[in-house]
């Protein structure tokens, strides 16, 4: 339930403003849009703005700089949806948007390295609570 509402809440953050409705199995390019996020960005910290500034400056060239800005987009979003264990993460930054919403979440919990069946579906493909303790 924590990775749930932090994907969640970063997704709010992308947005710039409250996600009312969430289908778990809604790749995430399909929610931010909905909301005002064009596919592929998301609302710019001040590191990032800085970053891409400084990448403009150092590289002239316009496809170099229009590739490496993506590439800072999908390494910025990474690292929103998957916290602070993003750089544990094989996942190359580029396939978040694909990701689905649930697939994110199962992601934070498997990067946890702790036993955990609370990811697991079942045949109607909805997500389960396990009982602790």
């Amino acid at each position: 339930m924590h990775e749930a509402s932090a994907v969640h809440m970063a997704l709010e953050s992308m947005c710039g403003s409250p996600i009312t409705e969430l289908n778990p199995d809604a790749a995430i390019r399909a929610v931010l849009p909905k909301y005002g996020v064009p596919p592929g960005t998301a609302r710019d910290s001040l590191d990032a703005i800085e970053l891409r500034l400084a990448i403009e400056e150092e590289h002239r060239a316009r496809d170099l700089v229009a590739l490496a800005l993506v590439r800072v987009a999908n390494e910025n979003a990474m690292q929103a949806l998957l916290g602070p264990r993003a750089d544990k993460s094989s996942w190359d930054p580029a396939t978040i948007w694909v990701r689905s919403v649930r697939g994110v979440i199962n992601y934070r919990v498997r990067l946890q390295a702790q036993p955990c069946t609370c990811a697991e579906t079942s045949s109607t493909n909805k997500m389960q609570r396990t009982k602790h303790g």
